[in-house]
């Protein structure tokens, strides 16, 4: 089917995010049967921004000491659209997406620029779903 990023999800992708996640994650909506959006702070985010979600406790990253791969702009979050509170069918998108993402990136050949496509949904005791980053390897 299809979908586009709406201008909301496009500005919170500016300002730093590395251009290889960018036309990835740009690349992988175009393929989607379902839509995502870029949620707020998804995107590149200060100091200030990073301590404030760490305040939440929706990160384990302090923004200072321990630092989150979006204030290196090597980390986007991607959502479901429209919003679910539906944990499950979250996870199930987010894992559909994830396949979306890792085959643009192989197939693009972004996988040869020295880094690899990490998704957050795979991580054990803090797992999260809409979250991509890039490991340098």
């Amino acid at each position: 089917m299809g979908y586009y990023f709406g201008s909301r999800s496009k500005r919170r992708m500016q300002g730093g995010v590395n251009k290889n996640l960018i036309n990835c994650v740009v690349k992988a909506l175009e393929m989607s049967e379902f839509d995502m959006y870029i949620p707020w702070m998804g995107g590149f985010r200060k100091i200030e921004d990073q301590h404030e979600i760490y305040l939440r406790g929706a990160s384990r990253c302090d923004g200072v000491l321990k630092k989150s791969r979006h204030q290196s702009g090597f980390a986007l979050d991607v959502d479901v659209f429209p919003v679910t509170e539906d944990k499950q069918e979250k996870f199930e998108k987010c894992a559909k997406f994830n396949e979306l993402m890792q085959y643009v990136w192989d197939s693009e050949g972004y996988n040869k620029s020295g880094t690899e496509l990490i998704w957050g949904g795979n991580w054990k005791g803090f797992p999260d779903p809409v979250h991509w980053e890039l490991k340098f390897i």
